[in-house]
């Protein structure tokens, strides 16, 4: 299985440093993954802890930290394929709050399986559910959870050892809620 491959297309996390932090999990987690932070309880610590969300599923974070290699306490992770990245369990990595207006994009690994817009080839929006985020063809009604409409369909060229890339489907995604 791969990993979500995620681009801050247009981001205020990018000029705010408020909507970044630094956190850690009890387990892999890969880019995109949605996250709800604790509060560090350690003094003079400014990293949180991060969990599933919950409903309503609204004040979440996406992890997110550069898909290369990272040489931590001796251990490297990555790789040429940034699918195959994922942050470590128990090491300290980036994670990001998408802001209204936000503009992302994301492979088909973002999506619940069976839930990306290509299976749902209706799908003009994003919602996340207990489950994790699905495309839907209409926002769910009374839904306060964080949310994306979907832009475009636009692949990310992943390059190989071989010297020719891969074409990764992909979709801009624009966040309407969170």
């Amino acid at each position: 299985m791969s990993n979500c491959v995620l681009v801050q297309t247009a981001v205020a996390a990018e000029n705010v440093k408020t909507y970044n932090r630094s956190v850690t999990s009890s387990s892999a987690t890969p880019n995109g993954t949605p996250l709800a932070l604790t509060f560090p309880t350690t003094s003079g610590s400014n990293v949180f802890t991060a969990g599933t969300p919950a409903s309503p599923f609204s004040n979440v974070w996406l992890a997110y930290s550069p898909e290369v290699n990272k040489l931590v306490v001796g251990q490297v992770w990555g790789g040429q394929d940034p699918r195959n990245f994922t942050n470590a369990a128990n090491v300290p990595f980036d994670a990001f709050k998408p802001q209204v207006g936000d503009i992302i994009q994301v492979t088909a690994d973002f999506f619940q399986s069976s839930y990306d817009p290509t299976t749902v080839t209706t799908g003009t929006v994003v919602e996340l559910t207990a489950t994790g985020f699905q495309a839907k063809a209409s926002a769910t009604s009374g839904y306060a959870g964080i949310s994306f409409k979907i832009g475009r369909a636009e692949p990310i060229t992943i390059a190989s050892s071989t010297g020719y890339g891969e074409n990764v489907d992909a979709w801009y995604l624009e966040c309407t809620q969170n």
